[in-house]
């Protein structure tokens, strides 16, 4: 077990001589995304950048489109109880009240 991390580091998610040999890696053969298999804290992704010299938060981003989604769907009309109209805004409501 030469070299392995037992848990991940709290402050990269991989120990700094990994950290070294990845930049190097980057600085060399003009590396523009670097890809990690689990989901990284902010923490870990701003040092990651820190240490990378890259948009780590641009890849963080994208991987998390697709889950704000329906986000915001407390905003869209809401199917009332009332025959008139489709609902009122979730806005309107937050007004009236």
């Amino acid at each position: 077990m030469e070299g392995r991390l037992v848990s991940p580091n709290s402050r990269t998610y991989i120990g700094s001589g990994k950290v070294a040999e990845i930049k190097s890696k980057i600085n060399a053969l003009v590396v523009e995304n670097v890809i990690f298999g689990d989901e990284l804290s902010a923490g870990r992704l701003r040092n990651l950048e820190k240490a990378f010299g890259g948009e780590v938060a641009s890849a963080q981003m994208e991987y998390q489109l697709p889950r704000l989604t329906k986000m915001w769907t407390y905003l869209v009309r809401q199917a009332g109880g009332q025959v008139k109209g489709m609902g009122e805004k979730q806005i309107e409501l937050v007004k009236r009240i």
